[in-house]
């Protein structure tokens, strides 16, 4: 058994911490910045998903943290109807995991969310002001 499969990744801070704001009116695009920080004491690697891709999309979406590093998020909200699109259950969510020790060179790799590792996620609402 590897460590990175016996051993969890310290926690990933947010700011905000857990809600994302947009405001009206809708028929622009809007982005907003958010910091994640890795507060663990292990390098790791993170994924940023939403379950409403065709309205939210960050930049950059996935990435590589060292310990108590941090990273900038470009969260954006495209135009979009709200008197007929149903918002209520719009979040982004992060994953993330220990990399390999190997990875000094911070190169982000998907597939280590395939591998027998201990991935700890984050739910973050999106909320819209009308």
């Amino acid at each position: 058994m590897s460590m990175r499969s016996s051993t969890a990744p310290g926690d990933l801070l947010s700011e905000p911490r857990d809600r994302v704001w947009f405001n009206a009116p809708f028929i622009d695009k809007w982005t907003v910045t958010i910091r994640i920080v890795n507060d663990g004491t292990k390098q790791i690697g993170w994924a940023l998903k939403t379950n409403a891709p065709a309205r939210i999309s960050a930049n950059p979406a996935m990435g590589v943290l060292n310990s108590k590093e941090n990273q900038l998020l470009v969260i954006t909200c495209e135009p979009f109807n709200n008197q007929t699109v149903d918002v209520s259950a719009d979040r982004i969510t992060f994953e993330w995991c220990l990399t390999p020790s190997s990875n000094t060179a911070k190169i982000f790799r998907k597939e280590w969310f395939q591998e027998d590792v201990i991935i700890r996620r984050k739910n973050m609402a999106i909320s819209y002001n009308n």
